[in-house]
């Protein structure tokens, strides 16, 4: 039941399309991966196109929303396809709202799944770091360990530090602003709330409750050489080198570091729906009601992990996947 849902969600293999129009001598394309956005010549919109630009559409049709964007000899917007799960969903053309945008050149980023691998660099769960003290400011929700990005992978050199990430899952709060200029002792900056209540859990309010997730190592692989079903294998996490915002409810959400103004860089999004969570292995408290369900990381939710390595802020950010 779970691989037909997500057959239905994702798609199966995709194709080319064959109803877009052919390139004119001086076209210039542009490919979008991940999201939909308004085109209002916005910062947000340029953080959009600097973290989402890949370089084919074979890349970008492995994400939920992709865009595929033509430019005329002009530098101007002359044609604009959605694709959705691979599958042409609008635009035959632009209107007058989007016409006059411009041509820029982005540089474009490698896409990567994040796959189980007993032998792989990174890992999620395990045991709360002993070396690690977080500082939650005055929060009470109880702080969970995530897992650690480590740094001698070379997609992730740009990282100062292995990158430990802890965060008060299945709570109100959707975003969370750290600083790791002390990596050992990183410490709340600010949080932001969701207002809706489907993600109050009052159970987890104990700030001693504390979950310890079985430890799973993880590496990346090249979203090029992906299998076309990659979604629906069990050793699929998420993402990295480009995020997926899944669906038309959770718009583009690139931070902006606030010490430095500057556009925070995607380190990776773990996406575990029901069926793909990652299994418990100690409740520090028992649950009230005595049911373990519903303590995992995903609960049909994403966690998004921007980092800032000029100013060594993170932000981790909490959305929902809205397909059921």
């Amino acid at each position: 039941m779970l691989t037909s849902i997500l057959e239905w969600i994702f798609g199966k293999k995709r194709k080319q399309p064959t109803n877009e129009p052919s390139l004119q001598p001086g076209d210039k394309e542009v490919f979008l991966a991940g999201g939909l956005v308004v085109f209002d010549h916005s910062t947000e919109l340029k953080n959009f196109f600097a973290t989402h630009a890949v370089s084919s559409f074979d890349i970008a049709q492995n994400y939920s929303y992709s865009m595929h964007l033509i430019y005329g000899a002009n530098n101007l917007l002359r044609a604009a396809y959605v694709h959705t799960f691979g599958r042409q969903a609008g635009f035959s053309g632009v209107d007058a709202g989007i016409a006059t945008h411009i041509y820029k050149h982005w540089p474009t980023h490698t896409c990567y799944e994040m796959r189980r691998n007993d032998t792989g660099p990174h890992q999620l769960g395990g045991q709360w770091p002993p070396n690690i003290q977080l500082d939650k400011q005055d929060i009470q929700w109880p702080f969970q360990y995530i897992g650690t990005i480590r740094n001698e992978d070379p997609i992730f050199e740009w990282l100062p530090f292995d990158l430990p990430i802890f965060y008060p899952v299945h709570t109100p709060i959707e975003k969370l602003w750290v600083d790791y200029t002390n990596p050992h002792h990183p410490h709340v900056i600010k949080a932001e709330s969701s207002p809706y209540p489907y993600r109050l859990a009052p159970s987890f309010k104990n700030p001693d409750f504390r979950i310890t997730f079985q430890p799973q190592s993880f590496r990346l692989a090249d979203l090029s050489i992906a299998t076309p079903d990659f979604k629906f294998e069990k050793e699929f996490l998420g993402y990295a080198g480009v995020p997926d915002w899944f669906c038309q409810y959770n718009d583009p959400d690139i931070p902006v570091c606030p010490q430095s103004g500057r556009m925070m860089q995607f380190v990776f999004q773990l996406c575990l729906v029901d069926g793909y969570e990652l299994e418990i292995e100690h409740v520090s408290h028992p649950h009230p009601s005595g049911d373990k369900t519903g303590l995992s990381i995903g609960y049909n939710e994403n966690i998004y992990v921007f980092f800032s390595p000029f100013s060594h802020i993170a932000c981790i950010l909490q959305r929902p996947n809205n397909f059921w």
